[in-house]
């Protein structure tokens, strides 16, 4: 179920954080590439970049109850909750940003099929994809960028003793010095199991997190692929 257009009770209950992870449909959208642009993309080298990732969100039934009881008073407090908490299980679990796996399939896909001709992923964490800040480390040249815009788990609607993954990300073509966005690309992973699939808190949080970090690699794989489809779905369109 989508949330963009009718969840204005839910926005006068959760803060911003929680409202990223739950709404549906209402994030940044994919934009296609000219058939000019594709070709400078493709003669020049380009380089692979990734934000700090948002705070992983584990969203159990309580929490979400506890927030919706008590309005914007319990919405703050299960923010605060729900990113410590988050915070405390990727430093336990030794989780990674899914982003840097998708920034890893998806250049690579492209130089396999010939839609760039070189490129360079850059290890660190960009603090921000404000247009202003790149400039002070990009001049001239190409940027594809990757953007985690949630991550996390949350319980079923119809089971609230069983949970499934969410991720979003959202990745760029960043052309310099103009900072001009050429492309972009969208992804939204909401697993949906048969029953009999569906894991209990205790089963993901087993094994150190094991099935979280699965389950993660698992939606950073779907996500690359439906990049790489909506970027040849731009050389389709245009030409």
């Amino acid at each position: 179920m989508a949330y963009c257009d009718n969840g204005k009770s839910i926005r006068r209950i959760l803060p911003a954080a929680i409202l990223l992870f739950i709404i549906q449909g209402c994030g940044p959208k994919a934009m296609q590439i000219n058939t000019a642009n594709r070709a400078q993309v493709r003669e020049n080298a380009v380089y692979g970049i990734h934000y700090s990732p948002p705070a992983f969100i584990p969203m159990t039934a309580g929490k979400a109850m506890t927030a919706a009881s008590f309005g914007l008073i319990g919405g703050a407090i299960t923010e605060a909750a729900l990113e410590k908490k988050g915070k405390r299980m990727v430093a336990e679990y030794q989780m990674k940003d899914p982003a840097q796996r998708v920034k890893s399939i998806f250049l690579n896909d492209l130089s396999s099929n010939g839609s760039i001709t070189a490129y360079q992923p850059l290890g660190y964490e960009y603090k921000s994809d404000d247009m202003e800040y790149l400039k002070l480390g990009f001049n001239q040249g190409y940027v594809v960028d990757f953007k985690t815009l949630h991550w996390g788990f949350i319980y079923y609607g119809t089971d609230w003793n069983r949970y499934h993954m969410r991720y979003g990300l959202r990745a760029r073509i960043v052309e310099f010095p103009a900072a001009e966005i050429l492309w972009q690309g969208v992804c939204e992973i909401v697993e949906d199991e048969p029953p009999e699939q569906r894991p209990s808190l205790d089963e993901l949080n087993a094994d150190n997190g094991a099935e979280i970090k699965r389950r993660l690699d698992k939606a950073a794989d779907v996500c690359s692929k439906q990049l790489a489809e909506q970027y040849a779905q731009s050389k389709k369109l245009s030409g």
